[in-house]
């Protein structure tokens, strides 16, 4: 049996045939208890089986058992610890991205096989590494929330101190399967890195100035956003998780997971000339935790990124926390929680987008003067305007960038083989003209005194915020602006107006209510704009429900180089992209004079693609572009339908799995980059588009900040 041949192996075998014998023999109890007719304790006595069994490989893990340490033998390991986890994690959905891990990696282990060594291959190992980590990290953080609470009712009834606690809780953990997983993780990590070229730093957001501050240390980057900071601050957060703002003040972000270069948490980083940086390095990430407190200089250095301690007092402190009496304890920490890449899907992905809490100390908004506008002025050519207008139409005191540079795109006539979808815009001025109809004059007696209640508030203050955003969802549609949005619908090509007016109607109201997102109204009080200052037009598509999505930057953002494109491609919908779903994009590097001679720079490694959704209502607002603003992202874009989590496999996925189709979509989109430069009049370009059943579209362009 199975089980007889795990007991051969446990003493016989090397160790990758060993943990396999025990994967194998945990599979056959599995299938055993599946067959009909088990009793209740022949379930049992196969349930103690297989916790036995699935603990001596722990142990053997653990024990750390020599072998060649090749490549091919720490992919393996880690390969037969997913598909062991898998089953632990039985009918969950952890399982099946386990699964589909476990087959990406058996797929890399037969190109290393073919191959060898070679940088694609380990590229793409790194990949798989990365969708590991952050399968494991959802896995831990569960049973964190399950052990955790109990742990802490227990630990108060014992009046244990909290630190005892937290490691019973780390060391519950580590007697799970899941830790076999995490410690294998961190021995193949080097190895995969010297195979992919890649050293410990991805530099996302570059910054030239040197900085000389405090270390702070932190979690998740969210959780520094309530803290006030001393200039040139340096934070190291082992997770972010998309759709946070780094914080006034801040010099460096080192962050311990993987971050997409064109996200929007990076895009802004780069805007407020912070610097974003990602280590996938354990100990790396492990020596800078140890710096919390100390006063180091920073900066960076080629591609590497060097921080040293300033002073020999801080130098013995933090030598004096790596000591034998707290040894055990950080690497406690450091192995359940792996810093490099353990990260919880954004909350902006499903639901509605998550709330930062008390902002009560934010970067330096105590030193703005209080707001007190209270009014809201219609102007002339917004009173004047449709209610819908076409690209024909566009102007800026209409419409933003957004819909700007699709007007002149398509204006302009861009070849034949990139398409634009069809796009019509509610424009500017409109929201205003919504608020004066009769039947919302309720709505805008409480509007305009909570905006007033906003303005005299600490420029902190976001509790107004949620209440503001609900009295606009609350606006009834006037009967002129409901007949316009028939013909925005009919324009669309939607097949059923009527069922769709009142879900369109929700959507257009969404996306003016994210003027008073958490993050929008911090963003304008530190630049000290006014609501009124901010025109929202919405930006009305359909959906190209997309085989794969794209960001093009035609300046390469790392770099600097004008004549270098950097692009990234995701399987579905864009949001996971710009969102930094985790995972990365597939990125790469193309020449404006080599446009067929792509060079890769990271495998994708998403655990989900989003498909569907109809129609899109973009925000467009005349904000998102102004230099110095943390505008890419700010404001919601929302669909007319939830949009579908669709898992991902690689192993058959075509993008990983077709040279010639992956080759010519990098080559498609690096051409696109140029041309649509070339038509912005020689303007870098931050561009956004998608590839369906062999067409590219572009959905929208503007400006690279």
């Amino acid at each position: 049996s199975a089980v007889d041949g795990y007991l051969h192996a446990r003493w016989n075998a090397g160790f990758v045939d060993k943990l396999r014998s025990g994967t194998n023999a945990r599979q056959s109890i599995a299938n055993q208890l599946k067959r009909p007719g088990v009793s209740d304790d022949q379930a049992r006595d196969l349930l103690f089986m297989d916790i036995a069994i699935d603990g001596d490989v722990r142990r053997l893990v653990e024990g750390g058992e020599h072998h060649d340490n090749s490549l091919w033998t720490h992919l393996a390991l880690v390969q037969t610890a997913a598909e062991s986890l898998a089953l632990s994690e039985a009918e969950l959905e952890s399982a099946t991205l386990l699964t589909n891990i476990s087959r990406e990696l058996t797929a890399v282990l037969q190109k290393l096989e073919y191959y060898g060594e070679s940088e694609d291959v380990g590229l793409r190992a790194a990949a798989s590494m990365n969708m590991a980590r952050n399968s494991l990290t959802g896995i831990v953080d569960r049973y964190k929330r399950y052990i955790g609470s109990m742990s802490y009712c227990l630990g108060q009834a014992f009046h244990a101190e909290k630190h005892l606690v937290d490691i019973f809780v780390e060391e519950s953990i580590r007697g799970s399967s899941a830790y076999a997983l995490s410690m294998l993780l961190r021995k193949a990590e080097p190895h995969v890195r010297r195979v992919a070229s890649l050293g410990p730093w991805t530099i996302i957001a570059p910054r030239d100035k040197p900085a000389h501050g405090e270390v702070r240390v932190f979690n998740h980057l969210r959780e520094c956003m309530t803290e006030k900071f001393k200039k040139d601050t340096i934070i190291i957060a082992n997770i972010c998780d998309g759709d946070e703002d780094v914080p006034a003040h801040v010099a460096f972000v080192v962050i311990g997971s993987t971050v997409d270069v064109l996200s929007h948490v990076a895009v802004r980083a780069r805007n407020e000339h912070h610097g974003l940086v990602g280590c996938m390095d354990a100990e790396e990430m492990e020596r800078l935790r140890s710096y919390v407190g100390c006063v180091v200089s920073a900066k960076f250095e080629g591609e590497n990124f060097v921080i040293t301690l300033d002073d020999s007092v801080d130098l013995a402190r933090v030598q004096s926390k790596t000591s034998s009496g707290n040894l055990v304890r950080l690497k406690s920490k450091g192995l359940v929680t792996h810093p490099s890449g353990l990260q919880t899907p954004p909350h902006m992905l499903v639901g509605e987008r998550g709330r930062l809490g008390s902002m009560h100390s934010f970067g330096s908004f105590q030193e703005l003067a209080p707001m007190k506008r209270s009014g809201s002025i219609l102007s002339e050519v917004h009173l004047s305007a449709p209610w819908a207008i076409r690209p024909s139409e566009y102007n800026l005191d209409l419409v933003g960038s957004k819909s700007m540079n699709l007007g002149k795109l398509m204006a302009l006539k861009l070849p034949s083989w990139i398409h634009i979808p069809t796009s019509v815009t509610i424009p500017n001025g409109v929201l205003k003209k919504v608020f004066r109809d009769p039947k919302n004059t309720a709505v805008k007696t409480e509007y305009s005194r909570l905006r007033t209640e906003i303005y005299k508030a600490k420029p902190t203050d976001v509790s107004l915020c949620p209440v503001l955003r609900e009295v606009i969802m609350q606006l009834q549609m006037p009967d002129g602006f409901a007949a316009a949005l028939r013909g925005v619908l009919d324009e669309l090509e939607c097949d059923n107006i009527d069922e769709t007016l009142p879900h369109a109607w929700e959507a257009v109201k969404g996306v003016w209510a994210s003027t008073w997102n958490e993050r929008a109204h911090l963003a304008r009080r530190k630049m000290n704009m006014y609501t009124e200052d901010v025109d929202m037009a919405v930006l009305c598509q359909k959906i190209v429900d997309a085989d794969y999505a794209f960001v093009i930057h035609t300046n390469n953002p790392i770099t600097g180089d004008r004549d270098e494109i950097y692009g990234e491609i995701v399987v579905g919908l864009g949001e996971t992209l710009v969102s930094n779903a985790p995972g990365q994009a597939l990125g790469f590097v193309v020449g404006k004079s080599d446009l067929e001679n792509p060079s890769i720079k990271s495998y994708p490694s998403k655990q989900f693609a989003l498909k569907g959704g109809k129609f899109i209502f973009r925000s467009d607002s005349n904000s998102e572009d102004l230099e110095g603003f943390a505008g890419a992202g700010l404001h919601d874009s929302i669909p007319l339908e939830p949009n579908r989590k669709v898992e991902l496999d690689y192993s058959k996925e075509p993008l990983m799995l077709d040279d010639d189709l992956r080759k010519s979509i990098m080559v498609g989109v690096g051409k696109i980059g140029k041309i649509v430069e070339e038509t912005m009049g020689g303007y870098p370009q931050d561009i956004e588009g998608c590839y369906k059943d062999g067409k590219f579209y572009v959905v929208q362009s503007r400006p690279q900040m």
